[in-house]
C-alpha cells in the first residue's frame, strides 16, 4: 500500500453520476478505485475533469445494479480530496444510514466479489 494512503483502495470500473454543488453541472462518470472512506472517479469526457478542484463539495450517485441484485441507487454528498491528470479523488463527508449500508455492500462486493 503506498505509505500515503489513509486505506486500502482496490480498482473498480463501476459507472456514477457525479455533481458539483457550486454549480449544479452533473456529468457521468466511472470510477476508478475504491476505499472504506472515498473513492477515486474518471469523468466519461475527459475535457469534465477541469470543472472539479480539490475543495469542492459534490454529489455521487452509483447505480448498484452493475454490483448486486438491488436495483438501488446509491447517494452520498464528498468533497474533493486530490486530482491526478482525469483522475479525481473524493471523501465521503455525509451519508444517511440507508445509503451507508449501500456503501458497504459496494465496498464488499469490490474487495472480496460475491456476497
Amino acid at each position: 500500500m503506498n505509505k500515503n494512503r489513509k486505506m486500502p483502495r482496490v480498482g473498480c470500473t463501476y459507472s456514477c453520476v457525479v455533481g458539483n454543488k457550486k454549480d449544479n453541472n452533473e456529468i457521468n462518470a466511472y470510477l476508478a478505485d475504491i476505499s472504506a472512506n472515498g473513492a477515486s472517479f474518471c469523468p466519461c469526457l475527459l475535457t469534465d475533469s477541469q470543472q472539479f478542484e480539490i475543495g469542492d463539495d459534490l454529489f455521487v450517485s452509483i447505480d448498484l445494479s452493475e454490483v448486486s441484485n438491488l436495483n438501488q441507487v446509491l447517494q452520498m454528498e464528498t468533497v474533493v480530496k486530490w486530482k491526478r491528470g482525469t483522475l479525481i479523488g473524493f471523501e465521503i463527508t455525509y451519508i444517511d444510514e440507508s445509503n451507508f449500508k449501500k456503501w458497504w455492500v459496494l465496498v464488499y462486493k469490490t474487495f472480496f466479489g460475491k456476497i
